[in-house]
């Protein structure tokens, strides 16, 4: 689907079944028109502009993306490229409905909780280190592929799929908040105890931190919380240190045990049980399918 909305995509891939990435290496010159008629979406899809600037249409509004903008387009979209400067460089990535039920919604429920208030096009700018992190991500999942055994590929791309589309929910739930009708003090809360997690964990792993932080009661925070989110604040910080987690033993060079300390556990067990009863999995088996994807 992808080469029919942009042109001179580079090897458009086709992770799995209704999965698809490519990537728009730049070009030295401007062009104009580059698809002759709008392509209706049968999928879901993010358009990341690395560089330059990339015009298109969705749903006959003229969009004009630049460096770290980021299009968000739903299914049924009628999408079409006006035109891209001279050196713009963005990737893409389009997953169907299924592929959302079957991956997303289980591993991030905020794409289910925020999915009915997304509108048809969604346009915004990530900050830099948001975007740093799904180019990452892309690439990573882009430039590994065709080299990993089939039966490690499950294991790499669920693995992808959960940095991912946490990455993509939380940028989304942000701005969504941001701009929708919620009470400002929820949203204030909210967000300040998003920008403590990012300070303050995996350190900090009592709700009761946060509350305090917050000048909160427990109680009344994690309502406050659940209001705006649909989630308890136990599962936030639960999901942000197993992210954590994730991205710690992905490397060689630490071991489960350095993982622990790093994210203050009392002992290897107490992590190996926390790790298993989020993922499913203890951190040595997680540990090892990376390592055998290499």
């Amino acid at each position: 689907m992808l080469e029919q909305i942009f042109s001179s995509a580079d090897s458009v891939k086709t992770i799995k079944e209704g999965f698809e990435v490519c990537r728009i290496p730049p070009s030295p010159f401007s062009s104009g028109v580059s698809s002759s008629h709008p392509v209706k979406t049968a999928f879901y899809m993010l358009v990341f502009c690395e560089r330059g600037t990339l015009r298109v249409k969705a749903d006959l509004v003229e969009h004009t993306l630049s460096r770290s903008d980021v299009l968000f387009m739903l299914p049924g979209t009628m999408i079409e490229e006006v035109s891209r400067g001279s050196g713009t460089r963005f990737f893409c990535v389009a997953y169907s409905a299924e592929m959302r039920r079957k991956y997303f919604n289980s591993t991030s429920p905020e794409i289910r909780l925020i999915v009915g208030r997304i509108p048809n096009v969604y346009h915004q700018a990530m900050d830099e280190d948001e975007f740093a992190a799904n180019w990452s991500l892309f690439d990573a999942l882009t430039s590994a592929w065709d080299t990993l055994k089939d039966n490690v590929r499950d294991l790499y791309f669920s693995g992808i799929v959960v940095s991912w589309t946490s990455l993509v929910a939380s940028w989304l739930q942000k701005h969504l908040i941001m701009e929708g009708d919620v009470k400002s003090r929820d949203r204030e809360v909210y967000l300040q105890f998003l920008s403590d997690i990012q300070k303050h964990c995996p350190q900090q792993k009592e709700v009761a931190f946060y509350a305090k932080e917050a000048c909160l009661s427990t109680k009344y925070f994690s309502k406050r919380i659940f209001h705006i989110s649909g989630k308890h604040p136990s599962e936030i910080i639960r999901d942000q240190v197993i992210l954590t987690a994730k991205r710690l033993l992905t490397s060689s060079e630490t071991t489960i045990q350095q993982v622990s300390e790093m994210l203050n556990f009392p002992n290897p067990s107490f992590f190996s049980r926390y790790f298993k009863a989020a993922t499913g999995m203890t951190p040595f088996a997680y540990k090892r399918g990376r390592s055998s994807s290499r």
